[in-house]
């Protein structure tokens, strides 16, 4: 959550507020699809600046 990564000292977060349920043309909603659907990840890294 935005909290635990700001207090772990990570300041650029971005946070998608688009419903995956309500836009199923776009994303994988096992919710919306009521779990006939496919998959999909996300990868994300800290990357050492000094």
């Amino acid at each position: 959550n935005r909290e635990q990564l700001w207090e772990a000292g990570i300041r650029q977060i971005e946070a998608s507020r688009m419903c995956t349920a309500c836009h199923t043309d776009e994303f994988y909603s096992h919710r919306a699809e009521r779990g006939a659907t496919g998959r999909f990840a996300a990868v994300m890294g800290i990357r050492d600046t000094e």
